[in-house]
């Protein structure tokens, strides 16, 4: 996933793009509209804020830190865990073409108490493309046009149009690590049995290895690029070897551009095409938490109305219905 800001730290002017979750090395990230999961358009409800007790709990706690609940009595064999997980995002893959979405965005910029003292929003129509390039590369694509409430924008949107000027760009990316291409720049472990929403799940940790240079996630600062480490938990449904939810936390601080946090939690949500009898997961939601530059910030991603292609579908990706007005009377 891709992150572009643009800050004005007191003193001088800043331009930092960061790209989160976006694909390793031969990859590329952008975000496009999705497949119909029957959710609405509505507003976004605000999000509950944090109790202010301390200067940590502004944001989830690190993966490393979190307790899990786990089953003592489930015995995990990762190797057979992450072969299922494989063919799941092999499926996903290989059957589409390209989803269409509806996204609303909630932005929150938060004290170090965790209380908030900004908020934006911003509605888009979503449009994402997946493809196999090689034999041992994938690339994603990702637009993005038309946000309310104001002038309908073509085409993907700059900085500028996304709350706080921070465009977050490759939400899909983050389950592809489980990819065949991927998956050897990881070191994985199978932690136990625990549950998503009520439904049991392998709880698999994932850290990125030290061999290896590049990443899910880069941070762009004027013209710098830094490649930040990413450590992770998936929970994976024991019966259908769906990822149903993914966190991940960045390694260690990057003292250079100073970053102290980015936490991400995802969820997923099965989707059908419209003519096929095939059922895929993608992302239904999505949290962002980052500490940068002395800022703290928590963004929502809410995905709807989703719309499944095949390879052999076309769409176009315009800006959002607006409702028509109601007749004047005479």
């Amino acid at each position: 996933m891709r992150k572009f800001l643009q800050q004005k730290p007191a003193g001088h002017d800043e331009t930092l793009a960061v790209t989160s979750s976006s694909p390793p090395a031969g990859a590329n990230a952008t975000r496009a509209p999705v497949a119909n999961l029957g959710g609405t358009d509505s507003a976004l409800p605000p999000l509950a804020e944090v109790a202010p007790t301390t200067e940590v709990n502004w944001a989830p706690p690190d993966v490393d830190a979190e307790k899990l609940d786990l089953d003592p009595s489930a015995s995990c064999r990762l190797g057979e865990v992450m072969q299922s997980a494989s063919q799941r995002v092999e499926e996903l893959v290989r059957n589409v073409d390209r989803y269409t979405a509806t996204e609303n965005i909630e932005h929150l910029e938060l004290s170090p108490m965790g209380l908030k003292t900004s908020r934006e929003t911003r509605k888009f129509n979503y449009l994402v493309e997946v493809h196999q390039v090689g034999k041992s590369n994938l690339d994603v694509q990702e637009y993005r046009s038309g946000w309310v409430p104001t002038e309908k924008i073509r085409g993907y949107p700059a900085r500028e149009e996304f709350p706080g000027n921070i465009a977050t760009v490759g939400l899909p990316t983050l389950a592809l690590i489980f990819h065949p291409y991927l998956q050897a720049r990881y070191d994985f472990a199978c932690e136990g049995r625990g549950s998503w929403q009520g439904r049991p799940a392998w709880v698999v940790h994932f850290r990125q290895r030290t061999d290896q240079t590049s990443s899910m996630l880069t941070y762009h600062v004027d013209n710098r690029s830094i490649a930040v480490g990413l450590k992770g938990r998936a929970w994976i449904d024991t019966e259908s070897s769906q990822v149903v939810a993914m966190a991940s936390d960045i390694l260690r601080p990057v003292p250079e551009i100073q970053l102290l946090r980015d936490h991400q939690l995802i969820e997923y949500g099965p989707v059908r095409f419209r003519n096929k009898s095939l059922e895929l997961w993608l992302p239904t939601s999505a949290d962002w938490y980052c500490s940068l530059n002395g800022h703290r910030f928590h963004r929502r991603h809410i995905f709807s109305g989703f719309l499944l292609f095949s390879v052999d579908d076309k769409q176009e990706i315009g800006a959002p219905v607006e409702p028509t007005a109601p007749d004047s009377p005479k």
